[in-house]
């Protein structure tokens, strides 16, 4: 934990948001492309060559959720496409789901029900059962370097709280 016994470091020099496998197996990065490692090998497994930000594996560890950083110099759009949250399977690496007009962050409710994404002008909850999108929350996600982690369920999985501010100058405003 933060000793100068440094144990590997990767080659990736554009490698952003490690997340883990609930079970420890998996090691996910993304940047201009998504990478995954076994652990403790630390052998590749899987590179997806796709651009995309913050991984996250669901709870039981069967998916892994990953999605573009929306890009707001043309609203609605990322770099002349769509952008979409992907849905791994991580027992094939195989594509299993596409949820429309999503960027990052991708973030799973504690118990796996729901799948929060952001979107335009705010963000979106999934059901993880059906992959329809069930709510939208207003708000101005990510448009600002302090709140591009400001998505977060409690612990109990009752409450999200979501983080940004209009025109993204300021973070902290809590909704």
């Amino acid at each position: 934990l933060c000793h100068s016994d440094v144990k590997v470091t990767f080659p990736d020099a554009d490698a952003h948001h490690p997340a883990f496998s609930p079970d420890g197996r998996w090691l996910a990065y993304g940047g201009k492309r998504i990478v995954i490692r076994e652990l403790p090998s630390q052998a590749v497994v899987k590179t997806i060559p796709i651009a995309a930000t913050t991984p996250a594996f669901s709870p039981d560890g069967k998916l892994l959720a990953t999605g573009p950083r929306l890009h707001h110099s043309v609203p609605g759009r990322e770099s002349g496409h769509d952008p979409h949250v992907t849905l791994w399977s991580t027992e094939s690496w195989e594509e299993k789901h596409r949820l429309p007009d999503a960027h990052y962050p991708a973030v799973f409710s504690p118990d796996g029900q729901w799948l929060v994404t952001g979107a335009v002008g705010g963000y979106k909850v999934w059901s993880t059962r059906t992959w329809q999108r069930e709510r939208f929350c207003p708000g101005e996600p990510f448009l600002s370097q302090q709140s591009r982690h400001g998505v977060a369920f409690s612990p109990d999985g009752r409450l999200l709280v979501t983080a940004g501010h209009q025109g993204g100058l300021q973070a902290g405003q809590f909704q």
